[in-house]
Parts: C-alpha cells; sequence; structure tokens
C-alpha cells in the first residue's frame, strides 16, 4: 500500500509541474531548483522533499527575485516545512532582492511559532530592508502584538537607526496597545525620524495626522512634547488644525500647545484651519 501511494505521489502533477515528478528527477540536465522552489509555493512539501533530496539541491537556492524556499515557507506559515529547511542548512540570515531576510517575512504576516524557530536559529533581529524596515516594524505594521512582544523580550531594539521607527508605525495603526508596549520597552516618544519627502516628524506628530486621540493620550502621558515642529515649522496643533481634528486641538491645547506658534512660512493654527475652512 505504501508502494502504491509512493507511486501516486511521484506521478501527481502540480498546478505549476505538467510533468510527471519521475521526469524531472530523471533526467540528469535538469537541476530541480525551479521545480523544488515551485513545490514549497504550491504547499507540495512531500514533493519538495523529494526534490531536493534526489537532485542534491543547495537549500540556500533561489531565482531571479532572490527569495529561498526558507523566505517562502515563512511568508506562508509552513512551520515543519522551515524546522526542515534550518536542519539541512538553510541560512536564517540570506537577504531576497528587497533585502528581506525570512524574519521579515514571517514578521509581517504575523506567524509568531516561525518568529520563534527563526530567533532561535540565529536570525538577526535589526536587520534593516530595502525601504528601512526592521522585522519589529513590520510586526508593528501588521498590528500583531505577540510577535512585537516576543521580539522585544528577545533583544530587538525598539529604536531603529533608520527612518521610521515602530513607534511611529504604532501611531499610525492607531494600536495604543503597541504604543505603549513600545514606549515600556524605551522607544523615544520625542525622537524625530523622517516622514513624507524627508521632514522630521515626532510619533506625536504621527498619531496626530492619523487622527489616533487615544495614542496622542498615552503619548502625552510619557512626555511627549506638544510644541516639536517638524521640517517645514509645523506642531502637531498645525496638523490638527488643518485637518479639523476638534478634539485633538482641544487635547492639545489643555495640554499647553502654542497656539500663537508660526510654521516656515508664518502659518499659525488658526491660519491652517482658515485655510482648510475649519471654524473649530
Amino acid at each position: 500500500m505504501e508502494e502504491d501511494n509512493l507511486f501516486d505521489e511521484v506521478f501527481r502533477p502540480t498546478p505549476r509541474r505538467s510533468r510527471p515528478l519521475s521526469v524531472i528527477l530523471s533526467n540528469p540536465r535538469e537541476n530541480g531548483v525551479k521545480e523544488f522552489l515551485d513545490a514549497v509555493q504550491e504547499g507540495h512539501l512531500d514533493d519538495a522533499k523529494v526534490i531536493f533530496e534526489v537532485k542534491k539541491i543547495d537549500p540556500n537556492a533561489s531565482l531571479r527575485g532572490g527569495e529561498t524556499a526558507l523566505h517562502t515557507c515563512t511568508a506562508n506559515g509552513q512551520l515543519e516545512f522551515c524546522k526542515f529547511l534550518l536542519e539541512v542548512g538553510s541560512n536564517v540570515n540570506q537577504k531576497d532582492g528587497r533585502l528581506k531576510i525570512p524574519l521579515h517575512l514571517a514578521c509581517s504576516n504575523g506567524h509568531l511559532d516561525i518568529v520563534k524557530v527563526l530567533v532561535q536559529g540565529g536570525s538577526s533581529l535589526g536587520d534593516i530592508d530595502k525601504l528601512g524596515r526592521s522585522p519589529l516594524l513590520w510586526a508593528t505594521a501588521g498590528g500583531f502584538v505577540e510577535v512585537v512582544k516576543f521580539l522585544l523580550e528577545a533583544g530587538a531594539p525598539a529604536k531603529s537607526n533608520r527612518n521610521w521607527h515602530a513607534l511611529h508605525e504604532a501611531c499610525k495603526v492607531g494600536s495604543v496597545e503597541l504604543v505603549q508596549i513600545l514606549i515600556n520597552a524605551g522607544a523615544p516618544v520625542n525622537n524625530p525620524q523622517q516622514y513624507s519627502g524627508g521632514a522630521p516628524w515626532s510619533p506625536l506628530h504621527i498619531a496626530v495626522r492619523h487622527g489616533n486621540l487615544d495614542c496622542i493620550k498615552v503619548l502625552i502621558r510619557a512626555g511627549a512634547n506638544v510644541n516639536s515642529i517638524n521640517a517645514g515649522g509645523h506642531t502637531p496643533l498645525h496638523e490638527a488644525a488643518y485637518r479639523g481634528y476638534e478634539d485633538t486641538i482641544k487635547m492639545l491645547l489643555l495640554h499647553g500647545a502654542n497656539h500663537r506658534a508660526a510654521s516656515n512660512q508664518r502659518r499659525t493654527p488658526l491660519h491652517e484651519a482658515c485655510m482648510q475652512g475649519t471654524s473649530h
């Protein structure tokens, strides 16, 4: 019975493979890399293991985009195959064409079990991809609280040395829980980072811009400067006035925001409100 099952498996076509697996395996001129990666992508992991073993595939083999099998199965949530690949020598820190390591993909998809396996396997916690984003930042962007907690406990830096911190991202997505977690982990509430063409925006600017009042409250309690300015000289109050966020305006004024502050264009928050037709 087992032999019959093996026969069926070897000769079963997959959506990406029109020829029987036996033909691929028996042809010495085919290295099997594409078929191996296709099998992983399609989730045919038994096929992938057969091709890997018979064709002696390099576990770090990739095609044009630079993604290895480990990149693919971490993105797809294939935990057991991730373990298999790590056991046979996959490089846990190999970068694809977007400079992403497998941990970036596991974090951006919220696969906590795979994140744990990768970190235990030696994955870098602070690696930056082509967009300047760390695994922690990707987990924050997805709102994956447990992944963020695990990364911080494992030693991931709460502060990035590039253009965008995880705290900025938490303020953007409006997760009060993540904002508090990151602040508790040492993320600076007053550290301006590049945003929108290079202008330095504080986390408070970002929370105001996206109308996340509860995040604003947490930031202010943590010591955020309500009169911080970006490269255009705009304070959070300018931003709130520009967007007509009445509750945010009241909150900022209550905590000492300067309603007379002038931007580089000599506009006060009142000017911004009037220019947008806001009567608040």
